[in-house]
């Protein structure tokens, strides 16, 4: 049987985040020394404002913080990946999200 491709392997990992899998994510589909960057494409404005997006959070410690984060200041409303590109050892997800912010109810809304 052939190992799937990188961008199989990130939809698993992503599937298995969503459906509530944290472990198996990370024991099935993750390398230990994974890389995860937040960015927010084409939304200068959004990526000013997220302290935590635009650099690498790595292992599964390091995306553990980076949900800590994110999750402590924003309700996730949904969440969608749309496309999945693969380039050398990296795959890039894009997609779209709306989250309520805990405090301030504001809507961030941005692929």
């Amino acid at each position: 049987m052939q190992a799937p491709s990188n961008t199989e392997t990130a939809r698993r990992f992503f599937e298995a985040i969503y459906a509530g899998d944290f472990d198996g994510a990370f024991s099935h589909h993750a390398h230990k020394d994974y890389r995860f960057a937040v960015g927010s494409a084409d939304d200068a404005e959004l990526r000013a404002a997220i302290p935590w997006a635009g650099h690498p959070h790595v292992g599964q410690s390091g995306y553990a913080e980076l949900m800590e984060q994110l999750f402590s200041e924003f309700e996730p409303l949904s969440f969608e990946a749309r496309s999945y590109v693969e380039s050398g050892d990296k795959v890039f997800v894009e997609g779209h999200f709306r989250f309520r912010h805990r405090i301030t109810g504001k809507i961030a809304d941005s692929d």
